[in-house]
């Protein structure tokens, strides 16, 4: 629970905060861990690269569906960064304007990969010390 309470003050400084989502009225037990794996598997969904591809190949009606989609998952999510820039490309994307959706999407994708690696991170540190423990309960037989 230590860990899982680390992460979500982690994530607030990457723009996704606990205490905007919608995890946060719940009093359950295993809502913290709940909210991490929904995070995470929000941003490794595949739903940012067809955002990228309805925007660049001007399908502006797909583009727009995935918008709102996506809008209302970070805004359920607490990720009060993206919200805003999902925002902005919902209004270019209105106005059919590729580039500026395209240089929106570009802020939105930077965004995800900072929480990407946040996560690669955590989990490479779990990794380590999984092996280390491991490692030693081997050395002490």
């Amino acid at each position: 629970m230590e860990e899982k309470n680390r992460m979500i003050e982690q994530l607030k400084g990457l723009g996704v905060d606990f205490e905007a989502s919608e995890f946060a009225a719940s009093s359950a037990e295993n809502t913290k861990a709940q909210f991490v794996d929904e995070v995470d598997e929000f941003i490794h969904s595949l739903d940012f690269m067809r955002l990228g591809q309805a925007v660049s190949h001007g399908q502006w009606q797909s583009a727009g569906m995935k918008v709102a989609k996506m809008s209302a998952k970070a805004k359920s999510l607490g990720c009060v960064g993206l919200e805003r820039q999902f925002a902005g490309i919902r209004g270019a994307i209105n106005r059919r304007n590729s580039e500026e959706a395209l240089h929106i999407l570009a802020l939105i994708i930077t965004k995800r990969v900072r929480i990407v690696t946040f996560y690669q991170n955590v989990k490479s540190e779990n990794t380590k010390a999984l092996f280390y423990e491991e490692r030693n309960e081997y050395e002490e037989k």
